[in-house]
């Protein structure tokens, strides 16, 4: 009987682990998981309270953060929680002892000045936190940073089922605009659905402010994967049908509980973005795109279309960053403005098989998601309880993105988090925002 097996086999029975006490071990504690999987602890908001979404009105930036600091210590039910992570973000906010609320509210980082920012807005599940990395780099670049947090998230994944994505869509003009009011320079940077909002605010305005800069989007959200995924809108009206996943929420920096409704808004914010509309305007801001080819949560093939309907309408300066084969791009072999970036690996993917979507804003040493992290996303063995446990307790493990391919290639592999090309990715960030 190997090790594992022992393991595996005390923890079906109901063994007893001890409780873990911080963020970054209660995600490594297989008891602790399985626990908070079945009993939903996490997935839910403290009964005493009401789903709600802050009022916006009247607040400048400063206001907002604070705001949202307080509505994550009343909404999270583990916002107290010691989360032990020293790094670059924490340490220039002068956060000694950080708390699972000081690594997913919303943050400014700031130079003494206002001559350039960066705005960023998080993907679907997600916190500030998957641009703590991100953030790190554009401060040092010499940008003041500023981080939103989408309503519905940072609290328990049940806030997602009383969201609207035009919840969304306010709190994104909120921030653009209240930095355009701010600083000199203004550029957007947003992952998966906070990469959709930023094509929509662009696409609905007839006219933007000549202080926008540039926009860097990382997998941006223009059509689902899942082409069954517009359903959604319609089975969350089925009363008692309200998750498509629940899992353990043990991962402190995003839910991996999945409700209807959170797929309903954003594939109703999609239907906004892709394909073009008469009603939509392209605009001459100079792009940063970088995504996967084998990307299983959106469609790379209708971004990629987007993206050369907009080159032929305005000639915008385009850097595509694309994690996949170059013979795949011959949608833009005829632009010549367009730079196309095709990152080759080296030894250090020996146990990636392809480019994940949650992957690409993520460090290589992120201390929660990186290579030598002891979280792992293994949602996709909901169903198979003994693949779930050896997804999360084998000593060595493949990682890839959860396609067909990598399931036929591999008995057991996690979800890859990390983005194995990210000092490219930051090389030819800095490249894009020195032009």
């Amino acid at each position: 009987m190997t090790y594992f097996t022992k393991v595996l086999g005390l923890v079906l029975a109901g063994f007893s682990f001890s409780v873990s006490a911080d963020c970054l071990s209660q995600s490594n504690d297989i008891n602790f998981i399985l626990d908070a999987k079945a009993q939903g602890q996490f997935r839910y908001l403290p009964p005493s309270q009401q789903a709600k979404v802050i009022d916006l009105k009247g607040l400048n930036f400063a206001d907002y953060l604070r705001e949202t600091e307080q509505h994550i210590a009343s909404f999270n039910p583990r916002a107290k929680t010691p989360c032990p992570i020293d790094n670059y973000v924490i340490n220039q906010q002068n956060i000694a002892s950080p708390t699972i609320l000081d690594l997913v509210k919303p943050f400014e980082l700031t130079h003494n000045n206002n001559q350039k920012v960066v705005v960023l807005f998080h993907g679907l599940t997600d916190s500030p936190y998957s641009f703590h990395d991100l953030s790190t780099f554009y401060h040092q670049q010499g940008f003041n940073v500023r981080t939103v947090l989408l309503p519905g998230h940072g609290t328990a994944a049940e806030h997602l089922r009383h969201v609207d994505y035009k919840d969304w869509q306010a709190v994104t003009s909120f921030a653009i605009e209240q930095s355009l009011n701010d600083f000199e320079q203004v550029y957007l940077g947003g992952f998966s659905t906070g990469a959709g909002l930023i094509l929509d605010y662009m696409l609905t305005r007839k006219s933007l402010d000549k202080k926008l800069s540039g926009v860097m989007l990382f997998a941006p959200a223009t059509q689902a994967k899942n082409s069954m995924s517009w359903l959604a809108q319609y089975i969350d009206y089925i009363p008692f049908l309200n998750w498509l996943d629940k899992d353990a929420d043990a991962d402190f920096a995003k839910y991996e509980s999945f409700p209807i409704n959170a797929g309903a808004q954003v594939h109703l914010l999609m239907n906004e973005v892709y394909p073009l509309k008469k009603r939509h305007t392209t605009h001459s801001v100079p792009m940063f795109v970088a995504v996967p080819e084998h990307d299983m949560t959106i469609d790379t093939a209708a971004t990629l279309d987007l993206l050369a309907q907009w080159q032929q309408k305005t000639l915008a300066p385009l850097t595509l960053v694309y994690y996949g084969e170059r013979e795949n791009l011959a949608l833009f072999s005829s632009f010549e403005h367009i730079k196309l970036v095709t990152p080759q690996c080296d030894t250090s993917c020996d146990t990636q098989l392809q480019m994940a979507h949650t992957a690409i804003p993520n460090a290589i040493d992120n201390v929660h998601y990186g290579k030598l992290a002891s979280y792992r996303n293994c949602g996709h063995y909901l169903g198979d309880l003994a693949k779930y446990n050896e997804c999360k307790l084998a000593e060595e493990i493949m990682e890839s993105e959860v396609t067909a391919f990598a399931k036929a290639q591999y008995p057991t592999f996690k979800r890859l988090t990390y983005n194995q090309y990210y000092t490219q990715l930051t090389e030819e960030l800095a490249l894009f925002l020195n032009k």
